[in-house]
């Protein structure tokens, strides 16, 4: 469930990117894509940097998985907060562009803000749930096979992006960017409260030995013995 909204809110993000920074600051496509390629640009620098001081130092090691994931969702509900359309701001979008019903009475919001919490989210957030969520799934498979279970993991995350992708491009079409905002903090808010709710039981080994559909799973993957037969 958490690669899956992690890769859904990634996706989302990336899809609706573009339109966004058209949209709400009334740039040319030529402006868009110099904007939008400096910022990837500098969160991808920050988020290297980020990395390197986390990973390759060992500071990695002494932060709980549990919280490492916690804090990614953490961030990417800031970016949300922080990019949302407040009724309060001053000026409507008014780009040539966005000729949807929707445009006109949407508020824009500050570039320099949205610069702040957009490498927020990718170069703090998003590394810091890769990281967290890959150690926190390996703990908790315990004894099974890694590979089997990771690929899994990247199979239900990639089709989270496959399907997320087109619908959430929809939905900012037809209904708008503050539908869309709307959308996404509900997805990503009831994931924290999960997260909250169960945290001690994140990175504990589970054992579905007692539901007999997976007991045939479980043994191919060496975590639980096949049962010797009783000499009598």
């Amino acid at each position: 469930m958490i690669r899956f909204m992690q890769s859904m809110f990634y996706a989302n993000v990336e899809t609706n990117n573009p339109s966004f920074i058209a949209w709400m600051f009334n740039y040319t496509p030529s402006q868009t894509s110099q904007v939008g390629s400096a910022i990837c640009s500098a969160s991808g620098f920050l988020g290297f940097g980020f990395l390197v001081c986390y990973v390759w130092t060992g500071m990695a090691k002494k932060v709980n998985n549990r919280l490492g994931v916690l804090t990614g969702f953490v961030i990417c509900m800031v970016f949300l907060l922080g990019s949302f359309a407040y009724p309060g701001y001053e000026g409507f979008i008014t780009n040539s562009d966005c000729h949807y019903l929707w445009c006109s009475s949407t508020p824009t919001i500050s570039l320099p803000l949205f610069i702040v919490v957009y490498l927020l989210l990718f170069s703090f957030g998003f590394p810091l749930l890769n990281v967290h969520t890959s150690a926190l799934l390996a703990k908790q498979l315990a004894g099974r096979k890694q590979a089997h279970w990771h690929g899994l993991s990247t199979f239900i995350g990639t089709a989270s992006r496959v399907i997320a992708a087109p619908i959430m491009a929809k939905a900012l079409q037809d209904q708008g960017i503050i539908f869309t905002w709307y959308l996404q903090i509900a997805l990503i808010a009831p994931m924290i409260i999960v997260i909250i709710l169960c945290y001690n039981r994140l990175g504990t080994p589970f054992r579905l030995s007692s539901l007999p559909f997976f007991r045939r799973i479980l043994r191919k993957d060496g975590l639980e013995p096949e049962k010797s037969p009783v000499v009598e």
